[in-house]
C-alpha cells in the first residue's frame, strides 16, 4: 500500500482528512494567497482551514442547507475556495464549482440544472434574475467563517456526492461529472507517484477544475502547500514565485512551459526546490521535454485523463524523452484502459482505437442527465472521446479527439500524430492541425504552425516534404498557415473553434492543389 493510500485509509470522508492534518499538523501552511490586493502574502494554516471550514458548515446548517442540497461556488482561486468547499462536504451538502471564466449562458445553465441553496460569488457579480439560493458575495464570507462551529451530523454515506465539476463546454453546454467520497479516496490511491508529504504547488488551475477538486483528498494526506498566483496566468511572475516559495512540482500544459523557457529569467531562476515537472492537457513535443529537463534540472512527466475519468494514464519520473513527448504513459494505480472500435470491441494491438478507462475514481454519472450518463458508458467502461494506440512496450498514444478526426479522401486522419510531426520540424515551434470542408476530398487538412523564429518562417513545401517522409501522403496538411502563436481556451490548451472560424476566414481555399 502506498503512503497516501494508508494514509487514506484512516478516514472515512474526505473532511475528516482535514481535522486530522489540523490536529497533526496544524501549524503547517495550507495556502498562501498572493493574489491579495496589495500583494502581500496571506497564509492559511491546516488549523486555520478546518476551523474556518467548520464554522462555514455551521452557517449552511443555520440556513437549512444539508445533505444532497447543492453549494454553487463562482469565485477565483483563494483559501476562500477551499474553505468553503470542505464546510460545504462537512455539511453533507455538495459543491458545484463553477469556473468564473464561463459565460453568462453557461453559469445560468449550471444554475438552473443545480438549483442550488447557496451560490457565492465575486463582488458585484449577482446571479441576475436566476434563482440560485442565498446568494453570497466573497467578502461576506469573512464574516460567515467568524461563525461559532457546532457539532453536526448530517447522517452520511461515502456513496454520497462530494461535488460536481463541469466539462469546459467548449463542444457544447456545460455537463455536471459527479463524484463522491469513494471516489475521492480512488483519485487520491493513484496520486501516490506525484504527491509527496509538504510538497509546495502552484495553484495553475480553477479550483473548479478536476485536477484540484478530484485531488484534494490526496493534497490532504500529504499536508501539501498551495501557492495561489493572481490572475491571469503569467509566465514570467510563475518563475519567480518557483523561487520564492520553494516549489517543489510544478504542473502546466505545453504552452506555458514554451513560455516560460522564452522568458530572459527563466535561466537566472532557482529551480533548487523542484523536484518533478508535470506536464499534460495538450501534446508535447520532444525538443520541449528535453528542454525542460535540462533547464530545470529534474524529471519530466506526463499525465493523461478527462474530466469525467480524473485520473487515467502517466509516465514514470524515470521515462525517456521520447516516451514523455510522444506518449502519456501506463494507466495509474487502480486503472484499467482498453482501446476499442465504433462497435465497441478491442481493436488488435498496435491499431487505434477509442480510449475507454475502467476504475474506481471514475464519476458517478452526469448530474441530472441519464441521456448523456448512457452515452458516456459502455457497461462500466468510461467513453473518453479519445482516440489512441496501444504501443508493444505498453504506453499509450493519444491521435486525436473523436470529434476532431476527419476523413480525407476515404482515409481517417488524427491530427495529433500529424501534429506530432510537425512539431518535430526544427522551424516549428507549435502546431495545430484541424479537418475543414473539401469539395474533392470531402474534407482536407489545416496546419497552423508558430515558428521557432519568427522572422523565419518554414518554407510551406519543405515542411510538407518533412511529412511525407514520416507519415502517409494522405495525412500531409493541404493547407498550411503561419500565426504568431495558437489561440488558447481558459484552460491554455489550443482552441480549435478559433483555428475552424481562421481557417475559413483569413486562408484562401484549395483550388487545384494544396495551398
Amino acid at each position: 500500500m502506498g503512503r497516501i493510500a494508508a494514509a487514506v485509509a484512516r478516514d472515512r470522508f474526505v473532511d475528516d482528512a482535514l481535522v486530522r492534518a489540523a490536529a497533526e499538523d496544524g501549524n503547517h501552511p495550507a495556502f498562501v494567497d498572493v493574489s491579495t490586493v496589495d500583494g502581500s502574502p496571506a497564509t492559511t494554516t491546516y488549523s486555520e482551514w478546518e476551523r474556518s471550514s467548520a464554522a462555514f458548515a455551521t452557517w449552511l446548517a443555520g440556513q437549512g442547507v444539508g445533505r444532497g442540497d447543492v453549494v454553487v461556488l463562482r469565485i477565483a482561486n483563494s483559501a476562500a475556495y477551499p474553505i468553503c468547499y470542505m464546510g460545504t462536504c462537512r455539511a453533507g451538502a455538495i459543491t458545484s464549482g463553477v469556473n468564473p471564466r464561463l459565460g453568462e449562458g453557461e453559469f445560468r445553465r449550471i444554475v438552473e440544472q443545480t438549483q442550488p441553496a447557496v451560490t457565492i460569488v465575486e463582488d458585484g457579480r449577482a446571479p441576475g434574475d436566476v434563482d440560485a439560493g442565498i446568494v453570497l458575495e466573497r467578502s461576506a464570507l469573512a464574516g460567515v467563517f467568524e461563525t461559532i462551529p457546532r457539532g453536526h451530523d448530517p447522517g452520511r454515506d461515502t456513496s454520497d456526492v462530494v461535488a460536481l465539476v463541469w466539462t469546459s463546454g467548449t463542444t457544447g453546454m456545460p455537463k455536471g461529472a459527479v463524484f463522491d467520497h469513494d471516489n475521492l479516496r480512488a483519485v487520491a490511491h493513484a496520486q501516490d507517484a506525484l504527491t509527496g508529504e509538504h510538497d509546495v504547488y502552484l495553484a495553475g488551475v480553477p479550483y473548479a477544475h478536476v485536477g484540484f477538486t478530484s485531488k484534494i483528498w490526496g493534497h490532504l494526506a500529504m499536508r501539501t502547500t498551495q501557492v495561489i498566483p493572481p490572475a491571469p496566468w503569467k509566465a514570467d511572475r510563475t518563475l519567480r514565485l518557483i523561487e520564492e516559495y520553494g516549489v517543489t512540482v510544478v504542473g502546466g500544459v505545453p504552452a506555458q512551459w514554451r513560455l516560460m523557457l522564452d522568458q530572459p529569467s527563466f535561466d537566472r531562476t532557482d529551480f533548487s526546490s523542484v523536484r518533478q515537472v508535470v506536464m499534460g492537457g495538450a501534446p508535447i513535443e520532444p525538443g520541449l521535454v528535453h528542454e525542460v529537463r535540462a533547464r530545470v534540472g529534474c524529471p519530466v512527466v506526463a499525465r493523461y485523463t478527462c474530466t469525467e475519468a480524473a485520473v487515467t494514464t502517466g509516465t514514470e519520473p524515470g521515462a525517456r524523452d521520447e516516451i514523455v513527448a510522444h506518449t502519456v504513459g501506463r494507466p495509474v494505480a487502480g486503472v484499467e484502459v482498453r482501446l476499442v472500435a465504433d462497435d465497441d470491441t478491442e481493436v488488435a494491438a498496435g491499431e487505434v482505437g477509442g480510449i475507454e478507462c475502467r476504475s474506481q475514481a471514475v464519476m458517478r454519472g452526469y448530474w441530472q442527465d441519464d441521456e448523456a450518463t448512457a452515452a458516456a458508458f459502455d457497461g462500466d467502461w468510461l467513453r473518453t472521446g479519445d482516440l489512441g494506440r496501444l504501443r508493444p512496450d505498453g504506453n499509450l498514444e493519444i491521435v486525436g479527439r473523436r470529434k476532431e478526426m476527419y476523413i480525407r479522401g476515404g482515409y481517417n486522419v488524427y491530427p495529433a500524430e500529424v501534429e506530432a510531426v510537425l512539431t518535430d520540424h526544427p522551424g516549428v515551434a507549435a502546431a495545430a492541425v484541424i479537418g475543414v470542408p473539401d469539395s474533392v476530398l470531402g474534407e482536407g487538412g489545416v496546419a497552423f504552425l508558430v515558428p521557432a523564429e519568427p522572422a523565419l518562417p518554414p518554407d510551406r513545401d519543405e515542411v510538407r516534404a518533412w511529412c511525407r517522409e514520416r507519415i502517409a501522403d494522405y495525412k500531409v496538411p493541404d493547407r498550411i498557415g503561419i500565426v504568431d502563436a495558437l489561440p488558447l481556451t481558459p484552460m491554455h490548451k489550443t482552441d480549435k473553434r478559433a483555428l475552424t472560424a481562421l481557417a475559413s476566414e483569413a486562408l484562401p481555399t484549395r483550388k487545384n492543389g494544396p495551398a
